[in-house]
């Protein structure tokens, strides 16, 4: 024999409860996507931000390194910039202190410049010990640093020169 439903039982749907589980599981889903996402984006602005300060970094030191490692025009061993024109640098210790601002080039993070700053620092280094500074003049060694601050911390590059 057949059994017979109920009108109510051959069209029974999700219940409310069913509904509003359903509903705070997409909701949380939804949420920690969102989240996810937001970090993914917040986080690319500081690399893309540390590489271009590498190589404004790179670029510098390349070009004081092609330079003279003493003045060729000042007696041996004088140290110091000869120069107030940049343009006209001609050896490494023109360098030591100089100060420069660079673009950016691309979405600066929040609460940040627009501009890389750049800062050179040279000095002589004792050839027994590369860390340990020495008279101006009285080695062969010089110790070039640049470093570009960031928001995710300084980028800093060191180069070695020897007058050979």
């Amino acid at each position: 024999m057949r059994s017979c439903r109920t009108p109510s039982e051959a069209y029974r749907g999700f219940t409310l409860v069913e509904l509003v589980i359903s509903l705070v599981i997409v909701a949380v889903a939804g949420v920690t996507l969102v989240t996810v996402m937001a970090k993914e984006t917040t986080g690319t602005v500081p690399v893309e931000e540390r590489a271009r300060a590498v190589e404004a970094a790179r670029s510098l030191i390349e070009e004081v390194l092609v330079c003279a490692f003493e003045d060729p025009e000042g007696p041996p061993g004088s140290f110091g910039s000869e120069e107030a024109d940049r343009t006209a640098f001609d050896d490494l210790d023109d360098f030591d202190g100089w100060v420069d601002r660079v673009p950016l080039g691309g979405p600066a993070p929040a609460g940040a410049s627009a501009w890389l700053e750049r800062r050179v620092e040279v000095c002589n280094v004792s050839p027994d010990d590369l860390e340990i500074e020495a008279p101006p003049g009285s080695s062969d060694f010089k110790r070039v640093k640049v470093t570009v601050p960031t928001s995710s911390g300084p980028v800093l590059l060191l180069a070695l020169r020897g007058n050979r």
